[in-house]
């Protein structure tokens, strides 16, 4: 077996907010002493250049960044603040991510995992939000889509990625599959949301009611998520890994475990075919379920396990919502009513 690529290094640490938000470099440091860690090889991070970000994000908005960083931190929107150092921490977070889905693609290694903040998925082309600063994700898929290759974001956070559907929304070599809580910040993400033009149809949105279990979550993907992985047929698997959906999460109204995301991990990377995955950390606010969570899903790209069986039945309700989610996307592909976002 290949080894696995690891980026976790303190100058993550150098993003500070404010007493009492819930983006703290606690978050990483509860992750440094996992056992599991000693079985990933290290990568050491460097800043992402100009020419990086521009695949992504506009030009005004690494403007403005530059603005703020010089004044010594401010804020992008209410809930996103940024401190002295917070543009170093962000630029090496995204340029690790880059590097580590080259190495993928370059046959280095099977799988890697890019321990990062500050977090990306809300990061828009042209604005941060929700504690993202520059979308790491994002701009790995963008660094490898292209030129006949494609990939897949598959996104699990409790919130929509709406950065990464923006980036992405006319594009035909990014798939974009996001299972969040619907209504929840930002508020977007509804099925008939599936791209326009060339990318009509590789945007999918799996909005769940608030509540769900990990029945629900593993009939979810069965049902949407997996058979659009693998019709899409990746050449790289980029994930948004925020564990925001786990039962002890204070932003999220889900109640899954972390024996869930690991079993997601295990049947994305069967439907993709074992195309080279690469774990892009996102939400996750409770120390103690994101350390069990990270140790799953770390341990899974370590040793990758086989299926336990029958998976927990999904409530009524539940499978009849996805049902109609599946209708909702059948009708905005063949209607055309797809929602810019």
């Amino acid at each position: 077996m290949k080894q696995v690529l690891l980026a976790l290094d303190p100058v993550f640490d150098l993003h500070r907010t404010h007493f009492g938000h819930p983006e703290q470099p606690t978050r990483l440091g509860a992750l440094a002493d996992l056992p599991v860690l000693r079985s990933l090889r290290r990568v050491e991070p460097r800043p992402a250049t100009d020419e990086e970000l521009l695949r992504v994000h506009a030009k005004e908005y690494l403007d403005f960044l530059a603005r703020i960083d010089a004044a010594g931190g401010g804020f992008l929107r209410r809930d996103t603040p940024i401190g002295p150092d917070s543009l170093k921490a962000a630029r090496a977070a995204a340029g690790v991510s880059v590097d580590l889905a080259s190495a993928l693609m370059n046959g280095t290694a099977d799988a890697a995992a890019a321990l990062v903040r500050p977090p990306g998925h809300h990061a828009c082309p042209a604005s941060g939000m929700g504690f993202c600063v520059l979308n790491n994700a994002a701009l790995a898929a963008a660094a490898v889509a292209g030129s006949g290759r494609r990939v897949a974001v598959f996104d699990w956070d409790v919130h929509h990625g709406n950065g990464v559907q923006q980036a992405f929304w006319e594009s035909p070599d990014v798939l974009y599959v996001s299972m969040h809580q619907h209504p929840l910040y930002p508020y977007t993400g509804l099925a008939e949301e599936v791209g326009v033009g060339p990318g009509a149809g590789t945007t999918r949105n799996v909005p769940l009611p608030a509540g769900c279990r990990d029945g629900d979550y593993l009939y979810a993907f069965d049902a949407l998520v997996g058979p659009a992985l693998s019709g899409f047929a990746p050449d790289l698997l980029v994930i948004c890994a925020g564990f925001d959906a786990h039962r002890l999460d204070p932003l999220g109204s889900m109640q899954i475990t972390e024996g869930c995301f690991r079993e997601l991990l295990r049947r994305a990377r069967v439907t993709t075919s074992a195309a080279p995955v690469l774990l892009v950390l996102e939400g996750g606010y409770s120390i103690e379920a994101l350390r069990a969570c990270v140790a799953e899903v770390l341990a899974e790209l370590v040793a990758p396990s086989v299926s336990t069986g029958a998976a927990p039945e999904a409530y009524p309700e539940v499978r009849a919502h996805v049902d109609r989610v599946a209708a909702r996307w059948e009708d905005a592909r063949w209607t055309g009513r797809a929602i810019r976002t």
